[in-house]
This record gives C-alpha cells, structure tokens and sequence, in this order.
C-alpha cells in the first residue's frame, strides 16, 4: 500500500468526485431510437470487465457503424444512454447532426467524465470533429 500526501489525497478526491446530476435522461428507448433515425435493434446487454456477468437492464446495439449502451429499465424507460465506438468519418456526420437535435430537443447534454466536460448541442461537433479535420 503507497502512502499518499494530503495535498494527493484532495487532488484524486477533486477529480475523481462525480456531483450528481439533478435530471438525468429519462426517455422511452423507442424515441431515443427515433432520435437516431434507427428502428427496432437487435439488443444485447452490456458485460462488465474481469465479471462473468452483465449489467441490470442494461443495453448495447449497433447500427450504420455506431455502437451505443446504456441501461433500461422494465418500462423501456432509458436512464443512461452512451456512445462506445464510431467506425467512420460518415457515421461521425450522421451521429453529430442526429445528436445535436436530441440534446436540443430533450434539454440534455454529454457527459465527458474523463476530460470532465459537458458538451451541448452547440459544441458537439467541435468535440467529436479533431482539431486538424476542421
């Protein structure tokens, strides 16, 4: 076991702390994939690393080179909704126009938890788009 310094010990506190999101996503999954321009998919769920299981309710599909996951529950109500990978610069396009009219007309914003930014519907494109490709 490391022994960490107290000015550490704040620093991991600090960036690591997720505050609380007061209104998550609350949305039916078939309108969520109305959104995405997307019919019914094929769902599988979501496996978590090193566990035999897989997430309570949870979800993943994918579709004209995007994959998303996120959890459901019994009510097809979605309360946590993720991109996982994007395979190529026209699926990027598509997702961009499609997911800056979903934050707009739900009120929402992306998460970056990581980079600890939100992104909104009007600075969705520069943050999927890299800097150089602009």
């Amino acid at each position: 076991m490391n022994q960490r310094t107290k000015s550490e010990l704040s620093y991991i506190k600090n960036f690591h702390v997720r505050r609380l999101i007061t209104n998550p996503i609350a949305i039916f999954f078939d309108k969520l994939l109305s959104y995405l321009n997307e019919t019914k998919q094929t769902e599988t769920g979501i496996t978590i690393a090193s566990n035999n299981g897989q997430a309570k309710n949870g979800f993943s599909f994918s579709s004209n080179g995007i994959t998303y996951y996120g959890i459901k529950d019994n009510k097809n109500m979605v309360s946590v909704f993720c991109l996982y990978s994007i395979d190529s610069d026209k699926a990027l396009e598509q997702l961009i126009e499609r997911v800056s009219t979903f934050l707009s007309t739900e009120n929402l914003y992306l998460v970056d938890w990581i980079q600890r930014k939100t992104i909104d519907e009007k600075t969705v494109k520069d943050y999927f788009v890299p800097k150089e490709s602009k």
